[in-house]
């Protein structure tokens, strides 16, 4: 599992995607399916009682990115988003990094 440094910092307000690029990991193989998580994290001052909520339609594959649609995401929450990766080879490969929700008023 590798961990990632934090993504950029998301409104309550936005609908947005955020990635993973897994090509330093995988080689000639290819990715074969992707799946993501969130959950609110232990340092989280506030808490979201339903984080998987915030995932809006499944996570899909971009070249080496797997990629995911936030949304309504709760104002001072910092999640952890992590997704995995299934490879061609038999692999299967994670990565995991904050996200903190911060409306800009």
């Amino acid at each position: 599992m590798h961990i990632s440094h934090p993504f950029d910092p998301i409104e309550p307000i936005e609908t947005d995607t955020r990635a993973f690029n897994f090509v330093a990991d995988i080689g000639s193989t290819d990715i074969l399916s992707t799946n993501w998580t969130i959950a609110v994290s232990v340092k989280s001052e506030v808490q979201d009682p339903t984080p998987a909520a915030r995932l809006i339609n499944p996570a899909y594959l971009y070249n080496t990115m797997s990629v995911q649609l936030l949304s309504g995401c709760v104002d001072g929450v910092l999640y952890v988003l992590g997704a995995s990766v299934v490879l061609a080879d038999g692999r299967t490969i994670s990565a995991n990094a904050e996200m903190l929700c911060q409306s800009k008023y």
